[in-house]
């Protein structure tokens, strides 16, 4: 993964395209898949999101911070049902859009940030 700075080809620079999932541009919840916020959730769970190949992956969740200071949910995967459905949930796991924050996915997001500043050089 870091190889290709977790989300970009290594060939062309591009994004990566999963046949599965959704863009990894983009933030999705409940279910987590390969997208910018999982990626580095990852990478800080091992202790290497100081890895200087993180830094676009970094900027790219770091660009997608509301004026509220919390993250959006871009990609709901997930429907609220009250039976037992393939993709959907008991849970209601909170706003969806991006122009609102949520704080499931505030809380995950500010948690990276803070690890990549805790590693940062001189930190």
């Amino acid at each position: 993964m870091l190889s290709r700075r977790l989300l970009w080809r290594e060939r062309d620079g591009r994004l990566i395209e999963p046949h599965w999932g959704g863009a990894v541009d983009r933030i999705q919840f409940p279910i987590q898949f390969c997208d910018v916020l999982f990626a580095l959730q990852v990478m800080a769970e091992l202790g290497r999101i100081g890895d200087p190949r993180c830094a676009d992956a970094l900027a790219l969740l770091e660009s997608k911070r509301l004026p509220d200071g919390g993250f959006p949910l871009e990609d709901r995967n997930a429907r609220t049902s009250a039976t037992i459905a393939s993709r959907c949930s008991f849970a209601d796991w909170g706003p969806a859009g991006t122009r609102r924050s949520n704080p499931l996915v505030s809380l995950l997001a500010l948690g990276v940030l803070q690890a990549a500043r805790r590693s940062a050089p001189g930190a």
